[in-house]
């Protein structure tokens, strides 16, 4: 998986023999998985308004499972040979001293065997993961025990899926003392270097308490998943001036939204037309002349994108993807005010759309699209342009998001045949999508956005190139 993980030293205490995995991240040791950047503390709380995606019952099995560790093997071998060397001397005292460790031994494996039945543990996952953003992911431990507490107890949690060449990644957390019918939190921070979905769990439970001679585990069910969102670009700060007002065509895109007075600006001499509601009385008053408010009002958005996911067979998917965060870091800024009219188009084999005032909440969903586009060698520009028109309104700009130069060609789309022609024809031709003609997109508001070009730097700031870490 394309991912690191970078670990630092639990708040806990971890038992003395536990495995070399676990020590290594108590020691704050790079992990051999990819791909995977985690921070890892032992207690505390996590998000409060973290929700868990696809939760399944956390339910632990029958099986325990248990080994004993390298400790052990040492132990049991000075045992061994300290009952040997006294059968074959006669020194009652070394056989004494061997049953003593080999009771080690048996308390050992009964008391971490005994404590983990009683556990259960649930994951809680963030509501919103962006790639290349840390994220926490909680896990709450709850001990059914009724009298004793749970000691020394590592919650193991294995993440795998992704897009493109992944490895599956491990995460570590480390709790204390979990007391009687009480639940501990812990949480670990993860970055995910690519968008797509991400499966977590099982999560394995394990405890090497008291002594470190055996080592106890078990693998519960719990597994949930998580839709990690696309990178988000850095646009520049004028980036909006130069879509929605610099560019020929587009210099109509923003209208004032709806009969809002908007915020106070200032005072000025009355003219025809003003309401009445806006005079200002004290001013009227003391210049003997009617002055009115002056009011800011906020403009409003209306404006359609469209990502073309063009990736050639074989290529390098670094473009496409950088026009996916491109088109991500536009929708983000585009739906925070609430007040804009947006439609996003995916040209790829779905070719779907999703409209601002088709859904609720916009903003998720448009990042659902994102996260889950296929780049594809020929993409559906034609009938994304034709749903594009439908959802929005043919007088919008359109701003087409694409990693190649411009080929306005691949727009163009006439009827298929007679019967079509007829069919728009008996609609009396009024439905732009039956006919993306050259002539019908020279009205549109169309500019083409190439991510790749040096013209579009100002829109945008480009960071350098990662490596393969």
């Amino acid at each position: 998986m394309s991912l690191r993980i970078a670990r630092r030293t639990s708040a806990t205490a971890t038992p003395a023999g536990e495995s070399g995995a676990a020590a290594a991240s108590n020691r704050g040791e790079e992990s051999p998985q990819d791909g995977l950047v985690g921070r890892f503390t032992g207690s505390g709380a996590g998000d409060s308004t973290a929700e868990q995606l696809d939760p399944v019952a956390a339910t632990t099995p029958a099986v325990i499972h248990s080994r004993i560790t390298r400790n052990g093997l040492h132990m049991a071998f000075v045992a061994a040979f300290a009952i040997l060397g006294g059968s074959i001397r006669g020194f009652n005292l070394l056989v004494i001293l061997a049953g003593l460790m080999v009771g080690l031994l048996v308390v050992q494996w009964r008391f971490c065997r005994g404590m983990l039945p009683k556990l259960t543990v649930r994951r809680v996952l963030p509501l919103e993961a962006y790639a290349e953003r840390p994220f926490k992911v909680q896990f709450v431990v709850v001990n059914g025990r009724s009298w004793l507490p749970a000691w020394m107890i590592r919650a193991e949690d294995r993440i795998r899926g992704g897009r493109g060449k992944t490895r599956d990644g491990q995460a570590i957390c480390s709790f204390g003392m979990i007391r009687p019918q009480t639940s501990e939190p812990a949480h670990y921070e993860c970055t995910v270097m690519r968008r797509g979905r991400y499966y977590f769990g099982p999560v394995r439970l394990a405890s090497g308490f008291p002594l470190g001679l055996v080592q106890a585990w078990l693998n519960t069910r719990t597994r949930s998943s998580l839709l990690v969102y696309p990178s988000i670009a850095r646009l520049a700060p004028n980036w909006s001036e130069m879509i929605l007002n610099r560019r020929e065509g587009l210099t109509g895109s923003r209208q004032r939204s709806g009969q809002n007075e908007g915020d106070f600006f200032g005072i000025r001499s009355w003219q025809s037309g003003d309401s009445r509601r806006w005079i200002h009385w004290r001013t009227t008053a003391r210049i003997n002349a009617l002055a009115v408010r002056q009011f800011e009002q906020p403009s409003k958005t209306q404006l359609s994108l469209i990502l073309d996911p063009y990736l050639p067979a074989g290529a390098d998917d670094r473009d496409v993807e950088w026009a996916i965060s491109v088109t991500a870091a536009m929708v983000l800024a585009l739906s925070a005010g609430g007040t804009n009219h947006l439609v996003l188009g995916i040209a790829d084999a779905a070719s779907r759309s999703l409209a601002s005032h088709h859904t609720f909440d916009f903003r998720r969903g448009a990042m659902n699209l994102l996260a889950t586009t296929r780049p594809v060698p020929q993409p559906t520009l034609a009938p994304t342009l034709e749903r594009v028109l439908r959802d929005g309104n043919p007088n919008w700009p359109i701003l087409l998001i694409s990693p190649r130069a411009q080929r306005i060609e691949l727009l163009c789309r006439e009827p298929d045949g007679p019967a079509e022609r007829g069919e728009s024809a008996v609609r009396g031709g009024s439905d732009a999508a039956d006919r993306l003609t050259p002539a019908l997109l020279a009205r549109l508001d169309l500019r083409w956005l190439d991510v790749t070009s040096s013209a579009a730097d100002g829109i945008f700031i480009r960071e350098p190139a990662r490596g393969s870490t």
